[in-house]
């Protein structure tokens, strides 16, 4: 026999070594052959069915069915479970035990034995039983009583109160403390608003016993709480502090241990006050005075009377005879407890509901000390809820509804779910061929029926069950003697079928959680295909691989067990596994098996096999991926829009565009070349609109005016139009359309969308100084998996000074029409002509008869994500690696055009706003609105309206992607079968290494290196590498920096300096590099192990490992010196372990 105790977890001291696992869970036999389970230091979980033969909760796998509850049944249909016996028969029995036999005031074994005692069927009927999760509300004295209002009356004596719903009936004592210790908790909640003197507790008479009361206050916000403990002519006292309008969880610990004898008071699990002497009392007992909660009578020691009985809201009262520890009372303040501990006196959860007949309020300690709810005066009832009063939320965040049935047969909730059984029982015995009542003569009920003075031959065990007020009062009707032989023998027949049948399922296993092979089962069935199943959670301790609970060591539920996601993730490896067991041997294989259990073998880790050609361009070098990103969804409407795009101080960056003097103007974003470019979508299911505005330039002053707007048209129909001059009288500025044919956007593909302009006199334009025409230009582009597949790109030469001289406003600043510069927004608004303008000026887009009524549509039903505005041009090298990589902000020259110094040091040509849209915050507010972040650091947040109120505006969108690779000169490849010899010459320029056919050999310095070596590497710099290559949009900048032959006596790369300098400005948060070793821990301890049973024997598995490398900036250089250049690298003074101090030279002459 295993002896258990008590082990206790200090969650808040629970630290252990890094890669250390903080609770190893081991299984071994013990003397009884029963599995059971240890924690690190040996001692066994106690209190629980743990080792007890007939439950089946903490079985290992391989112990085999115990329970039709393990059994995957649709226990919803009759049909399914029940073939000789009644089903009407089969829902009483079910609900009858329930309601008499689940042991609420039972240890936690004793409801676990109760659960894993059931059958198949009756375990259905109690998780589908209404539960509840409640608190009491007490009224208080109410205008015209005198002392009203309701409270709680506990007489102190074992089963007196309602003894058929006691399990002891002894009439004994408990709640006097004696000479014991005493912890006192609940949860309480008071108004807003002042209070009087009340009493919340009260167990005294004359000067013994102890009180918790509450000072009068006028106070709102707060109230003073008060202790008092006496014992004769000796006592003592504490008060504390809680706040007003939310819950508090008070505890009073008074220790009387001799060296203690204090009051220690702790509110949300805190220690805010205790006493500041010790008092040492005599034997405290109050010769079984009743308890009163919410009301209670004068302290005379203390001189306090309560004017009122209590006001407010109770939960989760405990009384114990203990000193309970700060951890025991966090751990436990928002969880119920059983009655496990024998120092437990007193439990009420208040779980109650309002709508049953009885005063009860449930004991769920051992000692059936139920309380009486009671009201005086005109108090309404005493479970009365006001539903037009708003009430707080309840405080129990982690009770487990599971543990808290509702018990009254009388309660109305009952009453509808059995009848809802019995509706669909009835109606299926009365087809069920094969109910035993059917089997037998039928005149041996015809004569059971007269012997048993029935008046059917049922009698009443198929009707509704009886029962009183409280729980353990529901009743069985009665039947004839032979029925009840019949029905227990239909009983175990239909369990025996469930088992046999279950035999056809071993095979057979699904994601549908009905006819598929039990848990129980599922490492049987790996080994079949001669796999072991990878355990997953080795270090969790029971309560979380079993309970479900503090699985992130912090005080918490979670909704699913360890163990029940090992064996979700079990079974997707089990449905998988003819897909990896096909292609056991490939790369395909292992990321097949991690992808079934739920991790992205992309982004976590480099799956690497080694190997690969000597040599490799550039141009070549890329990797794809997948990953889940997110764009906002404007399908039920919305609107978002930029701030003004204009810098917080005038143009001081060096570089182009230059201007002689510092004016308003050259703060506007938009005053050089700008670029703009998002990424959009459309549901191909949904009915939208023929028209699309994409994205619109306006600004606002005292002529709101619409400077450009792009506009998709259903035909593959693209166009911008733009119109920038300032405001005037005839002749008007000529508006430029662009427009674009072939490029479908409404297909429900991801698109890259682009526009912008390149001013006059940038020097990327490669046109005369003297020229006055900008450049405009609008490209559309779609890639698959990281190439582009579809592109369409027009530009134009546009004069943008209206005729007259006058300038265009995306470079001057008029204060008639503009509050500022240009602003973005996407999503419907309101295109008018500016009042106060007639039809004789002509500005912009917004007059109606001088544009086409295209150029000023608004609205916008798609999606739209990866927002971004740059104030330079983007050449074609940059936005194409742009549509490549959705992520990428890569320029060309990232030392100059990128950068996120707050101070105006760097380029004016940079990114500007970046809204991803991948942000926290993807829910809009109860107005409909939200904030989209600016990841550019530039503080350029949009702002977004006119949506849904509190809905999911932001939704999850996967992207199929290429980047590129950071690994660009390691020696690693997947591609091990290499072509080197194409007739097509087009094949060779797509080829790394193919030369024109024929080939015969391959020169030696391009052998490749390839191995049979195969590593699974984990590395904290694997991400900041992908995130740092998305700053270039080519590896030319990185190849001129490292392979410059200017620094071949160089200790370093001063360009690298200067990259990661620029880089790192963007980075502001910290990695959790711990967090990032749990992982690889866990993936290396129940992962890494599987993964060999899916490799060739001939591989080299190196395993999974933590690499710690230098990342993509950070490179180690060769020192040259000037003599040892063309020397080996044994002969390098640089690379020898002696210094040499003297220099010989001298001359070689021809003798």
């Amino acid at each position: 026999m295993v002896n258990s105790r008590n082990n206790t977890t200090n969650l808040s001291n629970n630290s252990s070594a890094l890669f250390e696992p903080s609770i190893v869970r081991s299984v071994r036999e013990g003397s009884s052959g029963i599995t059971i389970y240890e924690t690190q230091d040996g001692t066994i979980t106690n209190d629980s069915s743990l080792g007890v033969s007939s439950s089946f909760k903490y079985d290992a796998q391989g112990n085999g069915i115990k329970n039709t509850q393990q059994l995957k049944v649709d226990w919803s249909d009759f049909a399914n479970h029940t073939f000789f016996n009644s089903a009407q028969v089969k829902t009483n029995v079910a609900f009858q035990k329930v309601l008499n036999e689940f042991p609420f005031d039972g240890t936690k074994q004793k409801v676990e034995l109760f659960l894993d005692g059931l059958t198949g069927f009756e375990r259905y009927v109690y998780n589908e039983f209404p539960k509840n999760k409640d608190y009491l509300i007490f009224s208080g004295t109410q205008p015209g009583e005198t002392f009203g209002g309701t409270y709680v009356l506990t007489q102190d004596a074992a089963g007196a109160a309602y003894p058929d719903a006691s399990v002891k009936v002894t009439g004994e004592s408990f709640l006097d403390p004696g000479y014991s210790s005493m912890t006192l908790e609940y949860y309480c909640y008071l108004s807003e608003s002042a209070n009087n003197t009340e009493i919340i507790a009260d167990k005294h008479v004359d000067a013994n016993g102890f009180c918790v009361g509450i000072s009068s206050s006028v106070d709102t916000t707060q109230a003073q709480m008060s202790f008092y403990a006496m014992s004769g002519s000796v006592s003592d006292s504490l008060s504390l502090t809680v706040s007003k309008g939310e819950w508090n969880h008070v505890a009073w610990v008074w220790d009387r241990n001799a060296s203690v004898n204090k009051i220690f008071g702790y509110v949300n699990s805190v220690l805010v006050a205790s006493s500041s002497n010790q008092v040492e009392m005599d034997y405290v007992s109050t010769n079984g005075t009743n308890l009163l909660i919410g009301s209670g009578s004068s302290i005379s020691p203390f001189g306090v009377t309560p004017d009122a009985t209590f006001s407010g809201y109770l939960d989760e009262f405990r009384l114990w005879h203990d000193v309970r520890s700060q951890t025991e009372i966090e751990q436990y303040q928002q969880k119920v407890i059983f009655s496990d501990d024998s120092k437990l006196k007193l439990y009420y959860r208040f779980d109650e509901p309002v709508d049953v007949n009885s005063n009860i309020v449930i004991d769920y300690s051992s000692n059936s000390l139920h309380g009486r709810l009671s009201s005086g005066g005109v108090t309404l009832g005493v479970r009365n809820i006001d539903k037009s009063i708003s009430h707080p939320d309840n405080p129990m965040v982690y009770q487990k509804l599971i543990y808290s049935p509702i018990l009254f047969p009388d309660s109305t909730e009952v009453f509808e779910l059995q009848n809802d059984f019995l509706v669909d029982a009835v109606a299926y015995d009365k087809i069920n061929p094969n109910l035993i009542t059917r089997l037998i003569p039928p005149h041996y009920l015809v004569e059971g029926q007269e012997n048993d003075g029935l008046d059917t031959e049922e009698g009443e065990i198929v009707s509704y069950t009886e029962g009183g007020q409280e729980p353990r009062s529901a009743r069985l009707g009665g039947t004839q003697t032979l029925l009840l032989m019949l029905y227990t023998w239909a009983k175990f027949f239909d369990e025996i079928k469930l088992y046999t049948q279950a035999f056809s399922n071993l095979d057979y296993v699904d994601y549908n959680e009905t006819d598929t092979v039990p848990d129980e089962f599922l490492q049987d069935m790996a080994g079949r295909y001669g796999l072991t199943l990878p355990p997953l959670f080795q270090g969790s301790s029971i309560e979380q691989f079993v309970e479900a609970e503090n699985i992130d060591n912090i005080v918490s539920t979670n909704a699913l067990s360890l163990q029940n996601v090992q064996n979700q993730i079990w079974r997707r490896i089990l449905i998988n596994m003819q897909d990896f067991m096909k292609s056991k041997g490939t790369l395909h294989s292992v990321k097949s098996f991690i992808r079934t259990i739920g991790i992205d073998p992309d982004s976590t880790f480099r799956i690497r096999e080694y190997g690969g050609p000597n040599k490799q361009p550039l141009t070549y070098v890329r990797e794809t991926k997948t990953e889940v990103a997110s764009m906002l969804n404007f399908v039920s409407g919305g609107y978002i829009q930029s701030p003004f795009l204009v810098s917080d101080v005038s143009k001081t960056e060096p570089g182009w565009p230059y201007n002689s003097n510092i004016n308003q103007n050259d703060q506007s974003l938009t005053s050089g070349s700008f670029t703009y470019e998002g990424i959009y979508k459309f549901n191909p299911n949904l009915s939208v609109g023929v028209s699309q505005s994409l994205i619109r330039l306006r600004t606002r002053g005292t002529f709101p005016l619409l400077q450009s707007n792009v506009v998709a048209t259903k035909g593959g129909n693209i166009s911008l139009y733009t119109r920038n001059g300032r405001y005037g009288t005839y002749p008007y500025q000529e508006m430029l359309e662009l427009a674009l044919t072939g490029a479908d956007i409404f297909d429900g593909s991801p698109w890259y969308v682009s526009f912008g302009r390149q001013r006059s006199d940038d020097p990327s334009l490669n046109v005369s100084s003297d020229n006055v025409s900008s450049s405009y230009f609008l490209r559309v582009a779609k890639a698959e998996n990281g190439e582009i597949v579809e592109s369409y790109t027009t530009s134009s030469f546009y004069l943008e000074t209206a005729p007259g001289g006058r300038p265009n406003m995306l470079e001057t600043y008029f204060a008639s029409t503009q509050a500022s510069s240009s602003y973005i927004e996407i999503g419907f608004s309101l295109i008018s002509q500016p009042s106060g303008l007639s039809t004789a000026y002509g500005s912009a887009l917004n007059f109606p008869d001088q544009v086409p009524d295209d150029a000023r549509f608004t609205d916008f039903s798609g999606k739209v994500g990866q927002i971004r505005f740059w104030s330079k041009y983007l050449n074609s090298s940059e936005w194409t690696e742009h549509v490549r990589n959705f992520k990428s902000v890569g320029v060309q020259k990232p030392t100059t055009n990128f950068n996120f110094v707050s101070t105006a040091t760097g380029s004016f040509e940079r990114l500007r706003l970046d809204c991803s849209t991948d942000q926290i915050v993807t829910q809009s507010n109860s107005s409909g609105e939200i904030l989209l972040t600016d990841f550019s650091q530039n503080d350029f947040q949009m702002s977004g309206s006119n949506f849904a109120n509190d809905y999911q505006v932001i939704d999850p969108q996967r992207f199929y992607f290429s980047y590129i690779s950071p690994k660009f000169d390691e020696g690693s490849t997947v591609n091990k079968i290499r072509i080197r010899g194409f007739q097509d010459y087009n094949k060779v320029l797509e080829s790394p290494c193919a030369e024109s056919a024929p080939v015969y050999d391959i020169p030696k310095s391009e052998e490749p290196t390839d191995n049979e070596r195969f590593s699974i590497d984990f590395s904290v710099v694997d991400a900041l590498n992908e995130d740092i290559m998305t700053i270039f949009s080519t590896l030319d900048e990185l190849d001129n920096i490292i392979g410059n032959p200017e620094l071949m006596f160089s200790s370093d790369y001063p360009g690298l300096e200067n990259l990661r300098e620029i880089y790192f400005n963007k980075l502001t948060g910290q990695m959790n590099i711990k967090g990032f070793f749990e992982f690889f821990k866990w993936f290396d301890t129940n992962i890494g192990t599987f993964v060999s049973q899916l490799l060739p024997r001939k591989t080299k598995f190196l395993g999974t490992n933590f690499v710690i490398s230098s990342h993509a900036l950070e490179r180690p250089k060769v020192q040259y010196n000037f003599e040892d250049i063309y020397l080996g690298d044994s002969n390098r003074d640089a690379l020898k372990d002696t210094i040499l101090l003297q220099l010989l030279q001298g001359e070689f002459s021809r003798y």
